[in-house]
C-alpha cells in the first residue's frame, strides 16, 4: 500500500471524529459517507489480502442504521400539531431528527475504529 492509502485512512478517520464530536449538517453525512464508500471501493480493487478484504467489505455504510426506538405516532403528532397550533408537531419532527443524527454518529464511531484497525492490519502486512 502506498503512504497515500494510509493518509487517506488517516483522513477518514479524522473526519469521523469530527462529525461525531461537532452538530454535523445533513451534507455533512451525506459527504461524508460517499467518501466512505469510495474509499472502501478503492480498497476493494487494490487490497489482496484475504483477511483485510473481509475486514474492508465489513465497513458499515453510515446511513444503515435501525432505530429501535419506538416513535410517536403520526396520528398522535398531527393532533397534538394542531392542538398547539402546530408547534409540538415541529417539536418531535426535531426530536425524531436529533435521535436520528445521533443513531448516525454512533455508525460513524464504528466506522472510525474499523479504519483504526484497518490502517493497523495494512501496517502489519507491509
Amino acid at each position: 500500500m502506498t503512504s497515500s492509502v494510509f493518509r487517506q485512512i488517516r483522513d477518514i478517520q479524522n473526519q469521523a471524529g469530527k462529525l461525531v464530536e461537532e452538530k454535523p449538517s445533513l451534507e455533512d453525512l451525506e459527504e461524508f459517507s460517499r467518501y466512505n464508500e469510495e474509499m472502501k471501493l478503492y480498497l476493494v480493487k487494490n487490497v489482496e489480502h484475504e483477511e483485510i478484504m473481509k475486514h474492508v467489505q465489513s465497513i458499515p455504510n453510515v446511513f444503515d442504521v435501525e432505530d429501535d426506538t419506538p416513535s410517536f405516532p403520526v396520528f398522535v403528532m398531527l393532533i397534538l400539531g394542531i392542538l398547539t397550533i402546530g408547534s409540538s408537531y415541529f417539536y418531535f419532527k426535531h426530536l425524531e431528527e436529533a435521535r436520528q443524527i445521533s443513531l448516525i454518529q454512533d455508525q460513524i464511531r464504528e466506522v472510525q475504529g474499523k479504519y483504526a484497525t484497518l490502517e493497523f492490519l495494512l501496517k502489519a502486512t507491509r
